[in-house]
């Protein structure tokens, strides 16, 4: 199937699971338009083919039926038979050990895989194409997989990254890892960059079939045994670590590094699609993410003035304007669920806390220490929601529209329901990107550290 013969029996596996908790929409990161289109992970669909691989040879993984949907949607060309899905709570490395291992049972021919992270960003193509081959070439040679590592500048950008120290390997081209920490704190970081050369791991992982069917813990058989399906006490699976599993399962499988040389970028935020888009032929003060088309042909949209650095997102299937007014450095958001519409704009200073917008979006119940620290981020803000006709309609409450007003002091929102479809108008009074301080943002990220942390030690003892 593969077109070019140093392929010749390895597949592509994209990850498209997950639950993009930070993004504040209904659509998940890997299927969020990066560029007019063009998905993240389409995108990814599109590398592999310039690669020269099959679409034959391309095999997204998904944890939910949904996500299975919304890849066939936007990458046609993928056969649907490839889908590979787990509805079990394996985490994050477990997914990838089982799809990998999937993979070669729905493939015979297939004793490699590349697995790219269906929720980053890989620019510049033929570098990254160029990666791939490396990596394969190496792991064919050694046995062993292969990591893309992305060169790091200074100990503060690797604050960010799962880091990994490495010594050369002149003779293959590849790096040998010597230490790998997640997010290491800035004495950890500023040693390792002054005693070796260091990358950031990409997600982009290179791996013989074999290495993960002989695995101890990795393989199919030892994956069900530890199954990882402790509940907390909400009834929420507890869900495992990547921080931790990550550098376990590098170490564990003897991976060796790759330099990457194409752009890359982790899109955990709705800031972070923004800094992807502005790259293009966009708006110098705003872009819009997304224009789906509904079933009347309309197409939605939005107008906006003055808004300095503004991100605006349509997620929905109706026919939705947003009005934009001095709203700057924003994500102003629309989406659909369970036929309620629901509405924001939230300050890039606070993407690190969209969960707490996107459960009240979704109709999540938030946990105690949520609720905390949303009331800490919500108190004085001064918003006001304007009533308006689509409000005071004689509707059930259930599907009247949500606003959620976050750090956005001094702004008005409003739904207006037209002949033509509803608009949302966000207007606020020439403020700065963000009315919360710092103080209270780091207080509301130890709330919901805390708190994590605790239900952590609670899920251990019942094991």
């Amino acid at each position: 199937m593969c077109k070019c013969p140093e392929f010749e029996g390895a597949g592509v596996i994209i990850l498209v699971g997950g639950d993009g908790t930070r993004m504040i929409s209904t659509v998940k990161k890997p299927f969020m338009y990066k560029l007019p289109g063009i998905t993240c992970s389409g995108d990814i669909a599109n590398i592999a083919i310039e690669a020269g691989f099959d679409w034959r040879d391309i095999f997204p993984h998904t944890t939910a039926t949904d996500q299975a949907e919304m890849f066939a949607k936007t990458v046609k060309e993928v056969p649907s038979i490839n889908t590979l899905c787990s509805d079990k709570h394996f985490g994050y490395v477990g997914n990838m050990s089982i799809a990998a291992q999937d993979a070669a049972s729905n493939s015979p021919k297939i004793d490699m895989v590349i697995i790219f992270p269906g929720d980053s960003h890989f620019g510049l193509h033929e570098a990254c194409c160029e990666t791939i081959r490396k990596m394969v070439e190496v792991s064919r040679k050694t046995g062993r997989p292969t990591v893309a590592g992305v060169p790091i500048g200074s100990a503060e950008e690797m604050q960010g990254f799962g880091c990994i120290a490495v010594k050369a390997n002149p003779e293959l081209g590849n790096y040998e890892i010597l230490e790998m920490v997640e997010k290491p704190k800035e004495e950890v970081a500023k040693k390792m960059m002054r005693e070796h050369k260091v990358f950031a791991s990409s997600g982009l992982y290179c791996i013989p079939v074999k290495c993960i069917k002989d695995h101890p813990k990795y393989s199919r058989k030892a994956l069900e045994e530890q199954l990882n399906g402790i509940k907390d006490k909400y009834g929420n699976y507890v869900k495992s670590d990547i921080g931790l599993e990550v550098p376990e399962f590098i170490k564990g499988l003897g991976f060796t590094v790759i330099e990457m040389n194409a752009e890359w970028d982790d899109i955990g935020t709705m800031h972070s699609l923004y800094n992807i888009q502005k790259r293009g032929a966009h708006s110098k003060n705003a872009t819009l993410s997304h224009q789906p088309i509904n079933s009347h042909g309309h197409c939605s949209g939005s107008v906006r003035t003055n808004c300095i650095e503004t991100f605006f997102v349509v997620d929905t299937d109706l026919n939705v304007e947003i009005y934009g007014t001095n709203t700057k450095k924003c994500s102003v958001i629309v989406c659909e669920k369970n036929d309620r519409l629901c509405g924001t704009a939230l300050p890039f200073k606070l993407d690190q806390l969209a969960g707490l917008v996107t459960k009240k979006f979704m109709g999540t119940p938030l946990k105690p220490y949520e609720e905390e620290a949303l009331k800490l981020l919500t108190e004085n803000n001064g918003c006001t929601i304007v009533s308006s006709n689509m409000m005071n309609a004689d509707i059930p409450p259930k599907h009247m529209p949500m606003i959620v007003p976050f750090g956005m002091k001094d702004t008005a929102f409003m739904f207006i329901e037209t002949r033509e479809g509803v608009e949302f108008v966000v207007s606020a009074n020439d403020q700065d990107d963000c009315t919360v301080s710092d103080e209270i943002i780091a207080a509301a990220k130890e709330i919901i550290r805390k708190g994590q942390q605790a239900e952590k030690l609670a899920s251990l003892s019942q094991q």
